[in-house]
C-alpha cells in the first residue's frame, strides 16, 4: 500500500516542478543586481517626466511663451521657475520636460524600426544565402563604411529639419550595424535541426521566419534595442546642437545646448541643466543595456 501511495503521489510532484521561462530567469538576475534597479528606475523616471509634462508644465504657456522680465531668471530665485529661465525668458524645467518627449521619441522610435529592418534583413540573408546574401551584406558593408553621424548629417541636410527628418536619418544610418550583428546569430539558428525540418516540411520562410528564427535570437535584439537608444539620443542632441535637428521653438536638449553656450560665463545654468539632463538619461539606458546583457549571457544561467 505505501508503495502504490507514493506511486500515486509521484505524478503530482512532478507536476509541480516547472521550468522557468527565459524572460522570468532575465527578470531574476536583473532583481538581484542593485545597478540595474537603479537604472531601471532612472529610465522609468524620465519616461514618467515625459508623460506629465503637459499636466505639469503647458506646452504653449511654459514651454514657448517669452516673458521679457524673466530672461536669464537664476535657478530657484523664483518658487514658480526652479530651473530658471533661459534668454528669452522661457521656463528651462518645462523645456527638459518637453525635450524629454522628443529624446525618447526619436531615440527609441529610431531603434525599433532599424532594428525591425536589421533583423528581416539579416533573417533574409540566413534564410536564402547565396545571391541574396551577398547583395545586402554588400550594401550594408558601404553603409558601415561611412560613420553614421555623417550620414545623418547629409540625410538630415537634405530633407530639413524636423522629428520624421531626424528618425529617417538615424535609423537608415543603424541598420548596417544591426544587420551584421544580428545576421551572425541568425545563421547559427538557421543551420538547426528543426528549422531544417521545418524547411523539409514545407514551411515557407515567412513561417520560418517568424516562427523560428525570430523567438530564437529575440534576446539579441532586446540587447540591440537597449544599448542603442542612448546612441541615437546623442546623436539626435549632437544634430540639434548644429542645427540639423528639431526647429525652434520645439525644445530639444541639444539646441538648447546650443543656445546656452552663448551666456555660459554669465548663466551657466543654461548648460548645465540640458547638459545633466542628457548625460543622466543616456547613463542610465547604457547602464540598463549592460545589466540586460549580462543577464541574457548563457553562461550566467543557473547563478542567479
Amino acid at each position: 500500500m505505501a508503495n502504490v501511495s507514493a506511486a500515486a503521489n509521484t505524478p503530482t510532484k512532478a507536476k509541480k516542478v516547472k521550468k522557468n521561462s527565459q524572460g522570468a530567469e532575465v527578470w531574476s538576475r536583473l532583481k538581484n543586481r542593485k545597478l540595474a534597479m537603479i537604472a531601471l528606475a532612472g529610465i522609468l523616471l524620465v519616461c514618467f517626466i515625459a508623460l506629465i509634462s503637459d499636466i505639469v508644465y503647458p506646452y504653449q504657456k511654459w514651454a514657448i511663451e517669452q516673458v521679457a522680465s524673466n530672461k536669464l531668471l537664476q535657478p530657484f530665485k523664483d518658487g514658480s521657475h526652479w530651473l530658471g529661465c533661459d534668454h528669452l525668458g522661457r521656463d528651462m524645467a518645462a523645456r527638459i520636460f518637453h525635450g524629454s518627449r522628443v529624446a525618447l521619441l526619436i531615440g527609441v522610435g529610431s531603434t525599433l524600426i532599424s532594428l525591425f529592418i536589421g533583423s528581416v534583413l539579416a533573417c533574409i540573408c540566413a534564410l536564402y544565402g547565396g545571391l541574396a546574401d551577398m547583395i545586402i551584406m554588400r550594401i550594408m558593408d558601404i553603409l558601415s563604411s561611412v560613420p553614421g553621424i555623417i550620414i545623418s548629417l547629409a540625410i538630415c541636410s537634405g530633407l530639413g529639419n524636423g522629428i520624421w527628418q531626424l528618425m529617417t536619418a538615424i535609423t537608415i544610418s543603424g541598420v548596417s550595424y544591426h544587420t551584421r550583428m544580428i545576421r551572425s546569430y541568425s545563421l547559427s539558428v538557421a543551420q538547426m535541426e528543426y528549422v531544417e525540418s521545418s524547411t523539409a516540411l514545407g514551411g515557407t520562410p515567412t513561417h520560418i521566419m517568424f516562427k523560428h528564427l525570430f523567438p530564437n535570437i529575440i534576446s539579441i535584439i532586446i540587447i540591440q534595442c537597449a544599448g542603442n537608444v542612448s546612441g541615437n539620443i546623442l546623436q539626435v542632441a549632437t544634430l540639434s546642437f548644429i542645427g540639423l535637428g528639431i526647429k525652434p521653438p520645439r525644445p530639444e536638449w541639444g539646441s538648447m545646448l546650443n543656445e546656452g553656450l552663448t551666456y555660459m560665463m554669465r548663466s551657466p545654468f543654461m548648460v548645465w541643466v540640458p547638459g545633466i539632463a542628457l548625460v543622466f538619461t543616456s547613463l542610465m539606458i547604457n547602464t540598463f543595456g549592460d545589466c540586460l546583457r549580462d543577464a541574457f549571457d548563457p553562461q550566467l544561467k543557473g547563478k542567479a
